[in-house]
């Protein structure tokens, strides 16, 4: 019975003629490689068969298909079979054959022969290497992962994807590839996860089915701070211990660190990766660290789960002191504030009485002479910049001084680090104010800081995890860099 071939199309034309075997039969096949997918016409040709000769396809030995339809020709001398191939990547490689036969003429059968190329774009799977076994993977294991591939024209690029982002080589990092091959070296719980691979050539990209990789590891803890409990004597208190493990089948113990001793510890159940712990603390001695192993089949934890046991009411107490502590702060600031306001008012007023005493004695000399014993106040960086300037200008103002005078001047009265500025600055700009000006400015003026680091003192609070003394001493020093200017003892 003939073969049923899926992709192939039949159109045969036939035409009689006389008793004679085929003298030829021939495939003309085309010269290039054919596109899986893509329809093509193949055309056999036979003559010299009386009467007409009877074509059919052959693919590696098997009959394609039936009823074909022969076209005869010149006078019955030609019979041509055109057979519609839609070629898949299977058919790579494989011998297409035209047969001619007379049925009247004893084994007048001839054929011709044609291997078929197939091009088309990369079928690809992925696998553990031969030798592993994907349920036997444990934490320092070396993973080998093939991607098997098929292309015709072959693959021009190989890549690996980790939860869809693309891997690279890195020896110190134990990753390494090679051609079709990823190797894991000493493998951890964080290399479990999808894995692919992607190959293409002129045909197109393929990309494989995902490979889950799991990694079994023994227990670790799940929460990475220790949790803090506040327990009254001869109180029960339930502790949950959580831990991450593969296989998640877990054995458990506890223990009690007093800085004394290390107590074992029975009142617990677990189930699966979870253990909780009934413990009551009945003396001073009962406080401490509860401490919480777990164990697998592939091993024991290496650090255990914390947590903290502590007289109840020392941690309101903590909370109540701090906000204490920083509402004093407040209250001691805002005092400050009005204080400091008061002392700018003031500057504020002599200034203007100087200005007014320019504007009122302007020409007269023998003032102008006095006006130039009114003396700077030293600048050490320590006070604010913008209120040193502006008595600076007053001054300058006040003693008629040119540019040259008052750079001299203000170059004088620098200490400590504020004299350390003029240091960076090159000699034959020493004489040029504006460059002092602005060396000063750029080491001295915050107002812009100090306006963030005001914003954050208003938003901040306890971060999870966070400790009270953490918390109070990030305030005080947000409230140092906002209130610099203020005296030391008023932020303490």
């Amino acid at each position: 019975m003939p073969l049923l071939f899926s992709g192939f199309f039949f159109s045969t034309l036939f035409i009689a003629a006389g008793k004679v075997r085929p003298l030829e039969v021939k495939i003309a096949a085309p010269h290039y490689p054919l596109n899986a997918g893509s329809r093509k016409q193949i055309i056999c040709e036979t003559t010299g068969s009386r009467p007409r000769a009877i074509l059919s396809w052959w693919l590696d030995g098997k009959k394609i298909g039936a009823g074909t339809t022969d076209t005869v020709s010149d006078g019955g001398n030609l019979t041509v079979s055109t057979l519609h191939l839609v070629p898949t990547p299977n058919d790579d490689g494989k011998i297409l054959s035209c047969r001619a036969e007379n049925p009247a003429v004893p084994n007048s059968a001839i054929e011709d022969e044609w291997t078929i190329r197939v091009h088309y774009a990369p079928i690809i799977s992925l696998a553990l290497g031969a030798s592993i076994s994907p349920s036997n993977i444990k934490e320092g294991s070396d993973v080998y992962l093939e991607c098997n591939i098929r292309a015709n024209p072959w693959v021009s690029d190989v890549t690996w994807q980790f939860e869809d982002h693309y891997v690279v080589s890195n020896k110190s990092a134990g990753i390494i590839i090679s051609n079709q091959t990823l190797v894991l070296q000493s493998v951890r719980r964080e290399h479990r996860g999808r894995y692919r691979c992607l190959a293409g050539n002129s045909e197109g990209q393929s990309v494989s089915d995902y490979l889950h990789l799991l990694v079994q590891y023994a227990p670790v803890c799940k929460l990475s701070d220790p949790k803090v409990y506040g327990v009254a004597r001869a109180e029960v208190v339930n502790v949950t211990c959580e831990v991450e493990a593969d296989p998640p089948d877990v054995n458990f113990r506890w223990a009690l660190n007093n800085t004394l001793e290390v107590v074992n510890l029975q009142k617990w159940w677990s189930e699966g990766s979870r253990s909780v712990l009934s413990y009551t603390p009945r003396t001073l001695a009962g406080y401490g660290l509860l401490l919480c192993w777990g164990n697998n089949v592939i091993g024991g934890q290496r650090e255990p789960c914390v947590a903290k046991i502590i007289p109840a009411g020392k941690i309101e107490k903590v909370e109540s002191e701090v906000r204490r502590k920083i509402e004093g702060i407040e209250e001691k600031i805002e005092v400050s504030k009005g204080e400091a306001q008061e002392k700018i008012g003031n500057l504020e007023r002599r200034i203007s009485e100087l200005e007014n005493r320019q504007n009122n004695f302007q020409t007269s000399p023998e003032l102008m002479y006095v006006r130039s014993t009114v003396k700077y106040l030293r600048f050490d960086g320590q006070t604010s910049w913008a209120d040193f300037k502006t008595q600076v200008n007053v001054i300058s103002s006040t003693n008629g001084w040119t540019d040259l005078i008052k750079t001299s001047q203000l170059v004088a009265s620098l200490r400590g680090s504020a004299a350390e500025v003029h240091q960076g600055i090159p000699p034959e700009k020493l004489t040029d104010l504006v460059t002092i000006e602005n060396a000063l400015e750029s080491k001295f003026v915050d107002s812009h800081l100090t306006q963030f680091y005001r914003t954050e003192l208003k938003t901040r609070r306890q971060k999870p995890g966070e400790s009270l003394r953490i918390l109070a001493a990030d305030v005080e020093r947000l409230m140092s860099l906002v209130y610099a200017d203020y005296p030391l003892d008023v932020l303490c």
